[in-house]
């Protein structure tokens, strides 16, 4: 049975620009996370560890409550309380940015993004005019686009002042709320025709293929997470300063920027074959990320780990949610987005946590190894899954 919807369509081009606004300003907040409470609020690695655990936990609580909010109510009321909601947290944070009110805070900064993030891929199933694996390769575009420039500004302003960056972004979301007031005030009608929305089942085999790549999701998120935090810590103990930290990301979102044009531009991301090209290619370069980055201790070499990473998420991260969207009937599309979200979000919950024990036990380039075993387990275990499943799915 599938519902019937008539609502205007969503808007392509704002949907992105909204995508890039939300990016450039989380990106004030997550890559000094680890390093600030370490050096300034001087807590251990397994300590951050838990309180990015406990924000991460909030961000899928988020990302799980806007899935199944954006399919039952008004997607424009939700996306403008989210909005709102992130907005007060940021401005909190200008004035108490100390212990233990900025682990606190960032649990609320954590659930609001989760919201905000799940509402605009949620959005992105509402887009009629191209087809999904385009649209979500131009949001993962050009919010990845909104991290290069973010990144750029952090490791500047936190030199300065910490405060400046959390003003900074509470100023970026004001901008966030204009746009959602004038251009996503869309009315979306939906009538369920047969039977009720919530007996609405997923094919067994769709639901094989789905839960099969967000679990693989997860594990490769937890790998990845050790960028987002543990690395900085790394890096800093090498004698590499935050800036230089900073303009990984920045070079992460050029690269990813031209990854993303070049598939654009040769209409790679429309055929139906690329889809496995690039999930199961760019697991591949995630591994090699890894052996990479356990041999590198010049700044030449976390520069080459880092461009092998971002060609593999580039490719990969960008078409999962493209095939959950492709394989989830009309009426659970935005509850599948939301587990999408959670899926990416338990990876960062459990990542920090994980990394620095394996770190306090081993160290760090048993860490990176860790990572090229594991992500080679998940390529493999997808691609016996795919291979027996994919071609006995229901597309929608």
């Amino acid at each position: 049975m599938q519902q019937t919807l008539t609502k205007n369509e969503t808007p392509l081009r704002w949907l992105l620009i909204a995508g890039f606004v939300n990016s450039f300003a989380l990106s004030f907040v997550w890559p000094l996370t680890t390093i600030y409470l370490h050096d300034d609020l001087h807590k251990s690695l397994i300590m951050i560890g838990n309180i990015l655990l406990v924000n991460s936990f909030a961000a899928v609580f988020g990302n799980l409550l806007g899935g199944r909010l954006f399919d039952k109510f008004s997607p424009y009321h939700l996306f403008i309380a989210s909005i709102i909601g992130m907005m007060l947290t940021q401005l909190t944070l200008v004035f108490f940015h100390g212990w233990p009110a900025y682990p606190i805070l960032l649990i609320a900064q954590g659930f609001f993004s989760g919201l905000i993030s799940t509402m605009i891929n949620s959005y992105g199933t509402n887009v009629k005019q191209r087809d999904g694996r385009y649209v979500f390769n131009m949001l993962y575009f050009t919010s990845n686009f909104g991290m290069v420039f973010g990144t750029l500004v952090v490791g500047y302003l936190f030199k300065i002042n910490v405060a400046l960056l959390f003003l900074l972004a509470f100023v970026v979301y004001v901008g966030l709320l204009f746009l959602a007031t004038k251009q996503f005030n869309i009315k979306i009608e939906r009538t369920t025709t047969v039977r009720n929305k919530k007996d609405v089942k997923v094919p067994r085999v769709n639901a094989i293929i789905i839960y099969t790549f967000l679990a693989s999701l997860v594990v490769i998120w937890i790998m990845y997470a050790q960028w987002l935090g543990n690395l900085s810590v790394y890096m800093t103990s090498l004698g590499f300063s935050m800036s230089q930290y900073s303009v990984l990301w920045s070079i992460n979102g050029v690269l990813i920027a031209a990854v993303q044009l070049i598939l654009n531009f040769t209409n790679a991301t429309e055929r139906r074959g690329m889809m496995f090209v690039q999930i199961f290619g760019g697991f591949i370069f995630i591994a090699g990320s890894f052996l990479v980055l356990s041999h590198s201790i010049h700044y030449v070499g976390f520069i080459v780990a880092m461009a092998v990473i971002t060609i593999g998420e580039a490719t990969a991260f960008p078409m999962i949610p493209a095939l959950v969207n492709e394989l989830s009937p009309y009426e659970k599309k935005g509850y599948f987005q939301g587990v999408a979200g959670s899926a990416s979000g338990l990876g960062r919950a459990f990542g920090p946590l994980m990394g620095g024990i394996v770190i306090q036990s081993a160290g760090y380039r048993p860490l990176f190894l860790l990572g090229v075993y594991v992500v080679a387990f998940v390529l493999v275990a997808t691609l016996i899954i795919w291979a027996i499943y994919y071609k006995r799915t229901v597309k929608y």
